[in-house]
C-alpha cells in the first residue's frame, strides 16, 4: 500500500559537468511532476529541486529531490625541474594549481599527503619516480602525474668566464632583447633547452651563437620564469651540465 514512507524519489544527488538523469515515479504509474506534466518518468537536464505528487483515495503524497552539479577540476601539475640531483641532498618542488574560477578542491598526492579546500598544493620530492595527485570537487575527480629522473647536476660548466644571464627583455628596443649563453672557452659540443613552467619546450639549439628572442610559434611568450638546461663540452671542461632560471620581462 502506498504510504509517505515508500513514496520517494530517492536521496539527493549530484553529477559532474552535465546532468542527464531520469526520475522514476514512486508509484510506478503516472504522477504529476513539478512542471505540470504527468508521466511515469521525468527527464532532468539541469540542477535544481524536483518534486512529484500523487493524489489517491488515501491522500496526497509528495516527495522532492535536489540534484546538484559539480565541475571536474581543471588544474596544472608542474615542477621547478624534472630531475633530482644525485650528487647532493636535493629536492624538487612539485606544485598543483587549480583554476581559481571554480570552487576550491581537495588535492590528494600518491605519497599520502592531502590538502583540503585549497587552490594550490605543494610537495617537495627527494627521490626519482612517478608522482601523481588527484583534484576532487564533490563527486568529480581529475588526475595528473609527472616523472622525475636522476641527474648528476654539476653546478659549473666553464670556469673561464662562463656566463648565463638570468633575465632578458624582448621588447624590441634592441637592448637585452635576446638571451644568449656566453662562453670564451673552446666549445666542442653544446646543447641548450628552455622550458616554461608547465614543462613545454620553448627553445632548443646546438649553436652557442644562437640566442632565444622569447618567441615560440611566432608568439612572444608570457612574462614569467623559465628553466634553462645547458649541456656543454669544452677543451677545458668535458661534458658538463648547468641548470638555471631565466626571467622574461616585457
Amino acid at each position: 500500500m502506498l504510504s509517505v514512507q515508500n513514496f520517494s524519489l530517492g536521496p539527493d544527488t549530484a553529477f559532474c559537468d552535465s546532468v542527464r538523469y531520469t526520475l522514476n515515479s514512486p508509484t510506478g504509474g503516472a504522477v504529476q511532476w513539478n512542471d505540470g506534466s504527468t508521466a511515469n518518468t521525468f527527464g532532468v537536464a539541469a540542477p535544481g529541486t524536483y518534486w512529484a505528487e500523487a493524489v489517491t483515495a488515501c491522500g496526497t503524497f509528495r516527495d522532492s529531490i535536489s540534484i546538484g552539479l559539480d565541475t571536474t577540476p581543471q588544474f596544472e601539475l608542474v615542477a621547478d625541474r624534472f630531475f633530482v640531483c644525485n650528487s647532493k641532498d636535493d629536492s624538487v618542488l612539485l606544485k598543483a594549481v587549480a583554476d581559481s574560477s571554480g570552487s576550491a578542491v581537495i588535492f590528494s598526492w600518491n605519497d599520502g599527503k592531502t590538502d583540503s579546500m585549497v587552490y594550490v598544493s605543494e610537495l617537495y620530492i627527494k627521490q626519482t619516480g612517478v608522482y601523481s595527485t588527484t583534484a576532487s570537487r564533490g563527486r568529480c575527480v581529475a588526475l595528473k602525474d609527472i616523472s622525475l629522473i636522476t641527474d648528476s647536476c654539476p653546478v659549473q660548466v666553464c670556469k673561464e668566464g662562463f656566463a648565463v644571464p638570468n633575465v632578458f627583455t624582448p621588447n624590441g628596443d634592441n637592448i637585452n632583447d635576446v638571451f644568449k649563453v656566453i662562453c670564451p672557452c673552446d666549445v666542442e659540443a653544446f646543447d641548450i633547452k628552455i622550458y616554461n613552467r608547465w614543462g613545454a619546450l620553448m627553445f632548443q639549439s646546438s649553436n652557442i651563437q644562437e640566442g632565444w628572442n622569447g618567441m615560440y610559434n611566432n608568439t612572444l611568450q608570457n612574462q614569467e620564469t623559465y628553466m634553462v638546461i645547458i649541456d656543454i663540452s669544452t677543451a677545458q671542461a668535458r661534458h658538463q651540465k648547468m641548470v638555471s632560471k631565466l626571467s622574461l620581462i616585457q
